[in-house]
């Protein structure tokens, strides 16, 4: 008999699916612990459910099935006892050092993800701007070039001081990251070459 097409089998495939991607994000030494009895029980739930299903007499697979089900909730509950453990430490240390609160709304990620802070990716050994920030500035960078190319140089001082505020401020916000690589990869536009063809427009 087919097995796959049965609610139970695609619910404990779904929680199998689920439980491999929460477990990814562990801790190594949670991973290769409580992550990887969390992974094992649901996968033998899994299997139960297929033995059960091409044998007579189930009565002994779905008693097994059972247990399994009530062993997976205890480790879950010991997983969100170690959550709320580190969720304590983290918002004490938080409001004790940083002066800062944890939003109703977060997620918990290994130190090696970064944390997203204000513009930046913070990690343990370095600070890296955040893509979206990135992005912004080549956006406007690209927008002021072709409007520059679509009026053959005729741009009004307006323009210029605008680009040239939104330069200073993308360095002056990259400078406190880790960002050498990125301001090369990014180019220069020379100013003085800019305010030299612009000097017209200057002066009016």
């Amino acid at each position: 008999m087919r097995y796959d097409n049965l609610p139970i089998y695609k619910a404990c495939l779904d929680l199998c699916i689920y439980i491999e991607t929460i477990v990814k994000s562990f801790e190594k030494y949670h991973k290769y612990s409580i992550g990887q009895d969390l992974r094992t029980h649901s996968k033998d739930m899994l299997f139960l459910i297929h033995k059960a299903n091409i044998q007579r007499d189930k009565q002994e697979f779905l008693k097994e099935l059972l247990y399994k089900g009530e062993e997976l909730k205890m480790l879950i509950q010991i997983s969100k006892k170690e959550f709320l453990c580190h969720y304590k430490h983290i918002k004490s240390y938080l409001i004790k050092n940083l002066k800062l609160s944890l939003r109703d709304k977060y997620i918990l990620k290994q130190n090696n993800q970064g944390l997203d802070f204000l513009g930046y990716i913070l990690r343990p050994y370095y600070v890296l701007s955040q893509k979206r920030v990135v992005n912004n500035y080549r956006y406007k960078k690209a927008k002021f070039l072709e409007y520059y190319e679509k009026n053959q140089g005729k741009v009004d001082k307006d323009k210029i001081d605008k680009f040239l505020s939104i330069k200073a401020s993308f360095l002056g916000h990259i400078k406190h990251g880790n960002c050498k690589k990125l301001k090369k990869q990014l180019g220069e536009i020379n100013e003085k070459k800019y305010i030299t063809k612009f000097s017209a427009c200057w002066s009016t």
